[in-house]
């Protein structure tokens, strides 16, 4: 009932090896990172230099009341230069520009018609309080490589929550498929018993004793059917986690496990696994990067408190003429030069919105740091209860191997009596084979637990991807 036509034998390293390639989980999450690191880039190109080319036409036809003022003018100009944001909040501009002016004026009045000036204008404008620093003019680029390392973080944590998915899911498999075994032999222990009394039912067996051995092999051979059930759907939540696509859901596949249970005692120090679980896990690390971002986005509300005084300074160089050339040529002289400096001072009466901001930063910061605390209690939590639960699984074998050896000769003393049985002798030699399945049953569940178990600690120990030879390295997923 449980063989199929193909057969896949694997082992545990192959399922997490075609897990790590194919999950669906991992692969999703392994978007973030990149994600991440492209907000990164965006962030750090802020201060790359921008290159700016305007140009202009404007033909007027104005009513004016003076002589001296035109009525038509003709005006095209065009400039061309750079600009680009320095990490101390500066904005540095520069360009050369060249502008063509026409107008209808009579020759008297003007020396140059049409006329052709050039300018050549570097600008510096510096925030002095609000704005100023490297630290606030970069918190974006601190912000994104927090968040770059936060999903990292996350990728690894997805990677050792699918991988321990993964070992639970193959042990579950290999516990369906030898409890089905266990449960096939008992259903075969009480088809004997009950051919045993058929077979004498015209002579001394009863039908009290008929009918007692018929139903018991009727129940266990529905529960057998009830763990064939249970191997398929082990199979299918395997494959769900593999995502394979050799082990498609809907093919006919029979899924072996091929891996041993393991039953050998492990050496524990519990103080050294909660020091290795607060250095390995991924959730710390988040938790601490989360920490950092809040403190730089406090520290950038804090910037933003202070009045704005920027501090600007212009440098022009002018020339004109009645070309293009001579205009330009007459910018080289030097003959020309204007400085300007100006301050600008601003601050909001009340500054209530930015007070409330930066309140509201200091108050994210800390609950960064209360996640951070409860985080460290959580992990030291799963350390203990996996230790716990390591030890007690490890210290069941031994007794419930016991029981089995016992619950076995029980039963074969009863089958192995040949003399004339009564109803109650019947029930107990029942009793002992079911006994005996119970045990062994009992038997592999804390052998299946014992190595779900050491996978479990080192899930808590953050040590699992090392423990199953997985680096994550951060190269990019494929489109």
């Amino acid at each position: 009932m449980v063989a199929r036509p193909q057969q896949v034998r694997l082992s545990l390293a192959e399922c997490v090896q075609r897990a790590i390639a194919n999950n669906y989980s991992i692969r999703f999450e392994a978007y973030n990172p990149a994600i991440s690191q492209t907000q990164l880039i965006e962030a750090q190109a802020a201060f790359d230099a921008e290159f700016f080319l305007d140009s202009s036409w404007s033909k007027l036809d104005q009513a004016t009341t003076s002589a001296f003022v035109p009525s038509t003018s003709d005006t095209r100009a065009i400039k061309g230069g750079f600009r680009k944001l320095l990490p101390t909040g500066m904005q540095v501009s520069t360009h050369i520009g060249q502008q063509r002016t026409k107008n209808n004026l009579p020759s008297e009045f003007q020396t140059l018609n049409p006329s052709y000036s050039t300018s050549f204008v570097a600008t510096l404008t510096q925030p002095l309080l609000r704005g100023f620093g490297l630290d606030y003019n970069r918190r974006y680029i601190l912000i994104a490589q927090a968040e770059h390392d936060i999903a990292r973080e996350r990728f690894i944590q997805k990677v050792r929550d699918t991988l321990l998915s993964v070992e639970q899911a193959y042990w579950a498999l290999a516990e369906a498929r030898r409890t089905a075994a266990i449960l096939a032999e008992s259903v075969a222990q009480n088809y004997v018993t009950y051919e045993g009394i058929w077979q004498r039912r015209l002579h001394d067996a009863t039908r009290v004793e008929l009918a007692n051995s018929r139903s018991r092999w009727r129940t266990r051979e529905v529960e057998y059917q009830e763990r064939i059930k249970n191997i398929r759907d082990a199979e299918d939540r395997l494959k769900s986690l593999l995502n394979d696509p050799d082990l498609l859901l809907s093919a006919d596949l029979e899924l072996i496990p091929t891996e041993t249970p393991m039953v050998a005692a492990l050496s524990l120090d519990q103080l050294a696994l909660v020091r290795t679980a607060l250095d390995q896990r991924s959730e710390i690390r988040e938790a601490r990067r989360t920490i950092d971002r809040a403190r730089i986005q406090t520290a950038a509300a804090k910037n933003e408190t202070l009045p704005r005084l920027d501090l600007s300074f212009q440098y022009e160089v002018q020339g004109i003429g009645p070309s293009a050339d001579s205009s330009f040529d007459n910018l080289t002289t030097n003959r020309f030069i204007s400085y300007t400096v100006q301050a600008q001072f601003s601050y909001p009466i009340g500054n209530r919105g930015r007070q409330a901001a930066h309140r509201r930063a200091r108050l994210q910061e800390s609950q960064s740091v209360v996640n951070l605390h409860a985080a460290t209690d959580t992990i030291v939590n799963e350390v203990n209860t996996a230790v716990r639960a390591l030890v007690v699984r490890h210290a069941q074998i031994p007794p419930q191997l016991d029981a089995v050896h016992a619950a076995d000769s029980n039963m074969q003393a009863y089958q192995a009596r040949t003399q004339k049985i009564d109803p109650l002798f019947l029930e107990n030699e029942l009793s002992a084979v079911e006994r005996l399945a119970q045990a062994r049953t009992t038997l592999l569940a804390v052998v299946t637990q014992y190595n779900t178990a050491i996978v479990g600690l080192e899930k808590a120990k953050g040590t699992l991807l090392d423990y199953n030879n997985v680096v994550v390295s951060d190269l990019q997923p494929e489109r």
